[in-house]
């Protein structure tokens, strides 16, 4: 994709263009949020943000999807899966059990989010 996505200590995503070289436009996240890492998905569809919590906004739109409250300290990573069928995430739990989480963001059959904690 042509999409650069940045944060700083200000609790914004900056996302820019390389194909203009310009800032086209910036999420505020609530004050205090500390963002921690980003993640476009393979096609460039989706942006994951780890941190206070997990993020995924829908690109071209830029409006979230799903936020996830599955981590019980701040969340350091975050990577989509195979067509972006899960998102895997770290995080400060200081378990093994509960540090790396599989999420899902699409619904199950019940139309409800699964969120799957992963050994």
């Amino acid at each position: 994709g042509y999409y650069l996505a940045t944060a700083a200590d200000d609790a914004c995503v900056k996302l820019s263009d390389l194909r203009k070289l310009k800032n086209f436009r910036t999420i505020e996240l609530e004050d205090k949020y500390e963002v921690k890492d980003l993640c476009f998905d393979q096609s460039g569809t989706y942006l994951a943000v780890a941190g206070t919590d997990i993020r995924v906004y829908v690109c071209k739109q830029w409006t979230d999807l799903k936020v996830f409250q599955d981590h019980t300290a701040m969340a350091t990573g975050v990577r989509f899966g195979k067509h972006a069928s899960y998102i895997a995430s770290t995080s400060m739990d200081r378990t093994p059990s509960s540090s790396v989480r599989l999420l899902s963001i699409w619904p199950n059959h019940a139309g409800c989010f699964i969120s799957a904690n992963q050994p």
